[in-house]
This record gives C-alpha cells, sequence and structure tokens, in this order.
C-alpha cells in the first residue's frame, strides 16, 4: 500500500517512468492529486468524448499522454473505411494537443472490445466480425491492414510521434 500523502513528487527523479491508466471521467481533480502526490509524469488515456478535458488538465499539470485511439464501428465498416474514420477522427485531436501527446497507441486490444456472438459468447469485435480467438485467428490480418492503414496515415502527419501497435500486430 502506497501512503499517498507522505509522497513528495521533489524528491522524484526527473526520468521517472510511473505512469497511471484510469477513469479521468469520474473525478479528474482527486485524481490529479494523486497524480501530483505520486510523482506520475504520464498518463494513458483512452480517447472518447470526454478526452479534451483530461488532455486540457494534462497540458495544465505537466503532464504526457499515452493516447489510446478509441474504438470504432468493426462491424459496419471496411478494415479501408474503418483507418480513414479512425484517422478522420483522431487527427484533429492530435493536432491540438500534439505537445501533450507523447505517443498513440492504435487500437488496443482487437480482440477484448466485448461483442456477443449469436450463442451468447462474449468476444471482441474483430474476432466477431471475421472469425478467431484472443489468440488470433481470421481477424488478426484485417485488423493488421488496418492498423498499417492507420499508422502510414499518422507517420505522414505526424512523423515524429512515437506509434504503438495494438496487440496481435507482428512487430508491435
Amino acid at each position: 500500500l502506497i501512503d499517498l500523502d507522505r509522497l513528495d513528487p521533489r524528491h522524484q527523479s526527473p526520468a521517472n517512468r510511473l505512469g497511471l491508466t484510469a477513469r479521468w471521467t469520474y473525478d479528474p481533480e482527486v485524481a490529479v492529486a494523486y497524480i501530483r502526490a505520486a510523482g506520475i509524469k504520464w498518463l494513458r488515456l483512452g480517447i472518447d468524448e470526454h478526452a479534451q478535458a483530461v488532455l486540457d488538465m494534462a497540458r495544465e499539470n505537466d503532464l504526457k499522454v499515452l493516447a489510446q485511439l478509441g474504438y470504432g464501428p468493426v462491424m459496419d465498416m471496411s478494415p479501408e473505411e474503418l483507418a480513414e474514420w479512425y484517422l478522420e477522427r483522431s487527427i484533429p485531436l492530435i493536432d491540438r494537443n500534439l505537445e501533450v501527446i507523447a505517443a498513440v497507441q492504435i487500437w488496443n486490444e482487437p480482440f477484448n472490445f466485448p461483442r456477443v456472438d449469436k450463442n451468447g459468447k462474449r468476444m471482441g469485435a474483430w474476432p466477431a466480425r471475421y472469425g478467431g480467438r484472443w489468440f488470433g485467428g481470421a481477424y488478426v490480418a484485417p485488423f493488421a491492414e488496418f492498423s498499417e492503414i492507420v499508422a502510414v496515415g499518422l507517420r505522414e502527419r505526424f512523423p515524429d510521434l512515437v506509434l504503438v501497435g495494438g496487440t496481435k500486430i507482428p512487430g508491435s
């Protein structure tokens, strides 16, 4: 157990790699107090409709962000269409917040965004659409295609931005 009240950020190394993943929309002011007390330097943020407020809070508190780009309508689009939708949604947000976004994660876990199949079994959106299970299968190729298109689009616009692939992508 860490007593956050006793931590003093003045004693934290400037190279501190301690980060935090949290649900920021519940109480960001309380989260900032804990972040400062613990000497945390970055946070992982799922990009959704509340992201700008949290990115503003990160900017105000000298935090860097690993932006986990949100999920999309896999069931309704081809990998190419989904990649274009994803880029159209992500690029303006990254543009507005480039000084605080240290890295971007393209999707996260394609097998872990729950859908329920016709037999009531929970599975990720990509396996639900293309087939496969958490350890791989038919969804890996379309997911890799989507990820490659997104990576190329982001790299063209932001050549120095660190990109992190989702799982099940060779070399990610």
